[in-house]
């Protein structure tokens, strides 16, 4: 029976891109879809077949050079912007289902103010007794300042959308029977501890078509793609680096250095290197021996989802997870950024573009990637949960 689907995610591309496989075989089972989402993405998700409900991000204020100085309160600020959009557009036409990004807190809340089934989706590493990515990774971090604020501006929201009766506490440990997880079991820290509340149905990252297409030169050699994800650009002496290290290398090298560098700030790069503000990483990927990456969790999925091994430079702390766990399955090497140089890195690159053992591994977490079920299996569960709601609502009615 088709459905109507909404889907609340964080407009950033590590947490949107992940989801839109899922969407376009919901709708090619014959869903009808809805998503909220920022203009920007807006064009994607159109291709995926859904239908974008727009909302204004002000969490997009909160980036700096530095990376993204993100706090409690930013995502209080979305889930506010974005809950104001969809009370709206979906006063007259709500979802049977919602399925919302682990910390798009507007999806949390409409699904318990509407009271509908809802599902999770989380496109990094997820926690349980035995694994806290925050413990593990982000334990040093300072507490915000602004942490008692942000419980009091968060008891006010929740207690503005009908939820008065839940704590901040329970509200933010709050968790929904079903959790889809882009990645495969094996690649999650204890991923064995984790109970079948966790569906680990690996990347659903979906044709990306409209972002256009790549094909590697025809000569044979080798092709290498050098890109740090879309916030962590500002680092022009990083690419020079790049192009020092591959200089005398026989490698095609395709570099994303990202829409808001001036090119030529990276100045003169050698002649097997062809530098582009943005390439279409899956096509890119399809063909690529060799992958020097910052390690988010979307481009690292993209890269095993082709079986590509992986060059990683983590830029933040949660990148630095993905980072280390690449190199503890010898899937790739984790390099410093703080004690990188040309030599360094070349020295990697020829590594993980010849090592037997490395290739290897990346060959069996392909396989991982591909058993994991991927959008098919996201698509199924997400029906199953939909079908299961409705058997109980029956149940009530005529009990």
């Amino acid at each position: 029976m088709p459905r109507h689907i909404g889907f609340v995610s964080i407009a950033w591309h590590g947490h949107v891109n992940p989801t839109l496989g899922l969407v376009a075989e919901l709708v090619r089972r014959g869903h009808r879809v809805s998503y909220a989402v920022t203009e920007a993405f807006a064009p994607a998700v159109r291709a995926a077949g859904a239908e974008p409900v727009v909302y204004r991000n002000p969490v997009d204020d909160a980036l700096t050079e530095d990376g993204l100085a993100i706090s409690p309160m930013d995502f209080l600020r979305e889930a506010r912007a974005t809950l104001d959009v969809l009370e709206n557009a979906w006063a007259t036409d709500r979802p049977e289902v919602i399925a919302y990004d682990g910390i798009a807190w507007a999806g949390r809340v409409l699904a318990a103010k509407w009271r509908l089934p809802a599902a999770e989706m989380w496109p990094s590493f997820v926690s349980n007794e035995h694994f806290s990515l925050e413990a593990e990774f982000l334990a040093d971090n300072p507490l915000h300042p602004g942490v008692l604020r942000f419980a009091r501006e968060l008891t006010r929201f929740l207690a503005a959308h009908d939820l008065s009766g839940r704590s901040v506490t329970d509200f933010l440990g709050h968790t929904e029977d079903l959790r889809l997880v882009f990645l495969p079991r094996a690649f999650q820290y204890h991923g064995e501890t984790f109970d079948d509340r966790f569906a680990f149905v690996g990347p659903c990252a979906g044709d990306r078509g409209f972002q256009g297409s790549w094909r590697p030169a025809g000569d044979g050699r080798p092709v290498l793609l050098i890109a740090l994800g879309t916030a962590c650009y500002d680092w022009p002496e990083f690419f020079r680096m790049c192009g020092e290290a591959v200089a005398s290398q026989p490698w095609q090298v395709v570099m994303a250095y990202g829409p808001g560098m001036d090119r030529a700030a990276i100045g003169p790069l050698p002649g097997n290197v062809e530098a582009h503000p943005h390439v279409p990483q899956l096509d890119v990927l399809r063909h690529a021996d060799s992958f020097v990456t910052h390690a988010g969790m979307g481009s690292t999925m993209e890269a095993l989802l082709h079986g590509t091994p992986m060059v990683a430079v983590p830029q933040t702390q949660e990148q630095t997870a993905v980072a280390e766990r690449i190199d503890a399955l010898g899937l790739g090497v984790r390099l410093d950024r703080d004690h990188l140089d040309a030599d360094t890195l070349r020295t990697a690159l020829i590594r993980v573009m010849t090592d037997g053992g490395i290739r290897s591994r990346v060959a069996r977490m392909r396989d991982e990637v591909g058993g994991a079920g991927g959008a098919a299996e996201a698509a199924d569960r997400i029906e199953a949960l939909v079908a299961g709601a409705g058997s109980a609502a029956t149940t009530v009615r005529t009990g």
